[in-house]
């Protein structure tokens, strides 16, 4: 998965050490879930006027439609699909 971030083969970093904290992990996950139960980010973001620009990577592992769909409850929000992956 983790070179599928890059634009390029060529572009590919080593994978960055990390810390996982199992109970923080189930923390975070039981507290997504209720929030997309109760669908807190989509009924909060037609209320964020800034001007907002969504930059996305047309070779992304996360699939441009997803952050199209995201910036179509903002209503300044504009994307820009570019020619990368996740990490230019």
């Amino acid at each position: 998965m983790w070179p599928g971030h890059f634009a390029s083969p060529e572009k590919v970093l080593p994978i960055p050490p990390t810390r996982v904290s199992l109970p923080c992990n189930a923390e975070t996950s039981a507290s997504i879930s209720k929030h997309f139960e109760a669908e807190t980010l989509a009924r909060g973001l037609g209320g964020v006027h800034l001007p907002t620009v969504f930059v996305l990577g047309a070779d992304s592992p996360l699939k441009p439609q997803h952050s199209i769909a995201t910036s179509a409850l903002m209503p300044n929000a504009t994307d820009q699909i570019e020619d990368t992956g996740h990490i230019v």
